[in-house]
């Protein structure tokens, strides 16, 4: 999912609460992808506890997207 412009705040509380069900489920790639999505909005804390997370359920783009995220912080 490409995020070019950013989406109003409404769009935004229904897209986080969409992605919310797979991480509670331990989907791994859908963890990786909320972490990249919330990269993108700005929110690194999160984003970095997603990344790690899809790393460690065995996501291997999940430690690349964890690297830039750290080196551009």
């Amino acid at each position: 999912m490409a995020l070019a412009t950013q989406p109003p705040p409404s769009q935004l509380g229904i897209l986080f609460n969409d992605l919310e069900r797979p991480y509670e489920h331990k989907n791994p790639k859908a963890i990786h992808n909320y972490g990249l999505v919330r990269a993108h909005v700005g929110v690194a804390a999160k984003a970095i506890e997603l990344l790690q997370t899809a790393m460690h359920l065995g996501v291997p783009e999940a430690r690349g997207a964890l690297g830039r995220l750290l080196f551009n912080a």
